[in-house]
């Protein structure tokens, strides 16, 4: 991967390192680590399953209840990550979510908006779908 020169490029860099460090946690199991990506705010959004979740407290307790303890939580990986910068704070992403649980394939696409807050990337709202 060739290094960034513009601030989009970077910008842009950044936002890919944060989805390529919440699937990183995903697949170690470390969902602490995965909802590290979540602003940390009752403003927060998650879309998933025709229901809205507010606050990351919320959210957090919503995949905990989803993934308890023990149970596996599969493989996660994204495709077609495409990044729209729309200020330097910021930007929408929009891509497929790929789940392996045990050989069992899930995929759906979501869109994700992130904010630039105190100097890093996250995200405010998730909007997730799954495929049928």
């Amino acid at each position: 991967r060739t290094l960034p020169t513009t601030e989009r490029e970077r910008t842009e860099f950044a936002i890919r390192s944060v989805f390529e460090e919440s699937c990183e946690a995903w697949n170690r199991g470390d969902l602490d680590g995965y909802l590290a990506s979540y602003w940390d705010s009752e403003k927060t959004l998650w879309i998933s399953s025709g229901s809205l979740t507010r606050g990351k407290a919320a959210i957090a307790a919503a995949y905990k209840r989803r993934f308890s303890m023990g149970q596996p939580m599969g493989k996660l990986s994204i495709a077609e990550l495409e990044i729209d910068v729309l200020t330097p704070d910021d930007a929408l992403a929009f891509g497929r979510w790929i789940l392996d649980l045990e050989g069992t394939l899930s995929q759906g696409f979501f869109t994700v908006q992130l904010r630039k807050i105190e100097g890093t990337w996250l995200f405010v709202c998730d909007h997730a779908s799954a495929s049928s």
